[in-house]
């Protein structure tokens, strides 16, 4: 189970490949899995991908640096969600607009 030692990595610069990915968050500490994702048709990065960690402590220090970035590129860093978490914060209702009364 991957829950708790993973990060989702966004708006990565298109030169970056898993062994730039590896060599940026190991001085974090040891990873076990980088998943970066590629098109299809070009192979090239999509700028999006996922970093797991051998520990879950690892998670703090990575979200103790304010910016992170890859040649000269700032890039987000996020707590991985799993997608089953995800669509269902999504489809929940909005209590707001529950509770709003009709036009």
């Amino acid at each position: 189970m991957t829950e708790g030692k993973q990060v989702f990595v966004g708006g990565l610069p298109d030169s970056v490949n898993d062994n730039i990915l590896r060599a940026y968050f190991s001085q974090y500490g040891p990873i076990s899995d980088v998943q970066l994702f590629t098109d299809k048709a070009t192979g090239r990065s999509r700028g999006f991908g996922f970093i797991t960690f051998e520990d879950p402590s690892t998670i703090n220090l990575v979200f103790q640096t304010a910016e992170h970035a890859i040649e000269g590129r700032a890039f987000d860093v996020k707590p991985a969600v799993r997608k089953s978490a995800a669509a269902a914060a999504a489809a929940a209702p909005d209590s707001a607009r529950l509770h709003k009364a009709p036009a």
